[in-house]
């Protein structure tokens, strides 16, 4: 019996792929270049004792064991690759906890200055929508300061909430679709999972209040993550990150695909940190700024 392992092909025509080799000898690589290519172990019986050899008796019959012989990956798309082994992984760096947090807190505040005109922008929309920040701040204060009222007739807020209704009425359901006949099986257990992933989540309100960001700001955030808190095998999750607690760094293609580096931002109580945290207990007692009337102030992390 062989033990399932991950190697890489050589680079053809631009590309390579990952290849996995099961216990049976039989594999197939990552999809890549709109191809696959199927992966095949040449098994080599044990050879026959020569005749008149002498052969010991095993006390217990064991299934005669099957040698390792020629892998060969198959043709696809007019061209074939030859296997290689993975290159052993590199050592992180390993810097002292003071050094990676002063780097973590470096990039923080560059990403944040980064995002600051963005992010601007994205309140002012979410003003214009709501109706608050139509009107000039300069001119509204100047019409109060005369007693005259600053009437805001809001033609923003219907639109957007009509685009969002559609959006409601005509969900769709994430699908796997199947590249190759053998793919049938695969894609239809996918689908299944997928979608008791997503209904375990309650994804189409998630789905309605991330396209609602997008909608009105620009910028619609997905989180997916896993769980362990009350499954020893984890739940995966899949939610709505708020717009305003993510900040992207320097990027230019639209779908993100060339970023780098992103903060979240998230809320959490002293008492919280402590719990996740406890061996850092005294740093993060340095951290609060504690008020003797609200001892249990917030950080974001």
């Amino acid at each position: 019996i062989l033990m399932p392992e991950l190697r890489r092909t050589n680079s053809v025509r631009g590309h390579w792929h990952l290849a996995y080799i099961g216990n049976d000898g039989q594999g197939y690589t990552s999809y890549d270049k709109k191809h696959r290519h199927s992966v095949e172990t040449e098994l080599i019986e044990p050879e026959a004792p020569e005749e008149g050899a002498l052969e010991v008796p095993e006390e217990e019959e064991e299934e005669p064991t099957l040698e390792l012989g020629d892998v060969k990956v198959g043709e696809a798309n007019g061209h074939t690759h030859k296997l290689r082994d993975l290159p052993e992984p590199k050592e992180p760096d390993k810097k002292p906890d003071n050094e990676l947090a002063a780097e973590v807190v470096r990039q923080f505040r560059e990403i944040h200055e980064y995002e600051r005109a963005s992010y601007e922008m994205a309140l002012k929309a979410e003003g214009f929508y709501s109706g608050d920040d139509q009107w000039d701040k300069t001119i509204k204060n100047k019409l109060e300061g005369e007693s005259r009222a600053a009437l805001t007739i809001n033609e923003i807020e219907p639109k957007m909430d009509l685009l969002s209704g559609y959006q409601r009425q005509n969900r769709m359901d994430i699908r796997y679709l199947p590249v190759e006949g053998s793919d049938a099986r695969w894609a239809d257990i996918l689908n299944i999972v997928v979608k008791n992933i997503m209904t375990q989540n309650e994804f189409e309100s998630e789905e309605s209040e991330i396209f609602d960001d997008e909608l009105i700001v620009g910028r619609g955030n997905i989180n997916i993550d896993v769980d362990y808190d009350s499954n020893l095998d984890g739940d995966i999750i899949v939610e709505r990150f708020p717009w305003q607690d993510v900040r992207y760094g320097p990027h230019e293609k639209k779908n993100l695909k060339d970023l780098e580096i992103l903060t979240k931002d998230k809320w959490y109580s002293r008492s919280k940190v402590e719990q996740m945290w406890p061996e850092k207990a005294e740093r993060i007692d340095e951290l609060f700024a504690v008020d003797e009337a609200s001892p249990d102030q917030g950080i974001t992390v």
